[in-house]
């Protein structure tokens, strides 16, 4: 597994989070904090699945 497979893992994540969040609202209208939460939140999550903590 390459680098590039974790950062669309964590892109993927990084939607299905903004979806459910946000729903239809514009990410240009979201602040800079709200964009890096979401992100960090992701990256939280796609570490927990990969060590098998997180499940759905």
């Amino acid at each position: 597994m390459g680098e590039s497979y974790i950062v669309r893992e964590i892109s993927e994540e990084t939607k299905r989070l903004y979806q459910k969040r946000y729903g239809k609202r514009s990410p240009s209208t979201l602040s800079t904090q709200e964009l890096d939460d979401i992100t960090t939140e992701a990256g939280k999550r796609v570490q927990d699945k990969r060590k098998g903590r997180l499940v759905e």
